[in-house]
């Protein structure tokens, strides 16, 4: 497993910005990214890319226009599994789902589910009258707890494990 660094991942995380914003030009359609929220240098694993296929069978499935889906690709990369969807459907329709599943799925608070609106404007959790993500262990809020430091990496890591764990098997 490859140790990626903070650069590499801001990188990446700006590499992602531009995929969906070339997605929405090419399709004029709103864009999903399915991608995973894992502490820590190392974001790729058998396990991450299982529980990231997870996510976007879960996702998918629970779509009413599935039958609208422009644009479908998975990259495996050192950091982390990407997944891309562009979907002719409201953008704040699968932003609700995408909520919906990062909060009622057994590993859903481990899923990162972004949706950028056919205008290009990211839709987020506030616009579908949600409150912010809790964290991982505690109740908190995420980003609070990220913040202050609240967990080790090791207790967040073990969480992920053994929530996959229990779903997958």
């Amino acid at each position: 497993m490859q140790s990626i660094s903070l650069e590499k991942m801001l990188l990446t995380r700006d590499e992602r910005w531009q995929i969906k914003n070339r997605l929405k030009r090419q399709f004029q359609n709103p864009v999903v990214s399915i991608t995973l929220n894992i502490p820590g240098p190392v974001k790729d694993s058998s396990l991450y890319r299982r529980i990231h296929r997870e996510g976007m069978k879960a996702f998918l499935s629970r779509i009413s226009c599935r039958d609208k889906v422009l644009y479908h690709e998975v990259f495996y990369k050192p950091t982390g599994p990407e997944g891309y969807l562009c979907i002719a459907c409201s953008g704040l329709e699968l932003k609700k789902i995408g909520v919906e599943l990062e909060e009622e799925h057994p590993l859903g608070r481990v899923f990162d589910i972004d949706v950028l609106d056919h205008t290009g404007v990211s839709v987020n959790r506030q616009n579908v009258g949600r409150q912010e993500r809790k964290c991982l262990i505690c109740s908190e809020s995420a980003w609070v707890c990220m913040r202050e430091r609240n967990h080790f990496l090791e207790e967040l890591l073990l969480k992920i494990e053994l929530l996959a764990k229990t779903y997958l098997t």
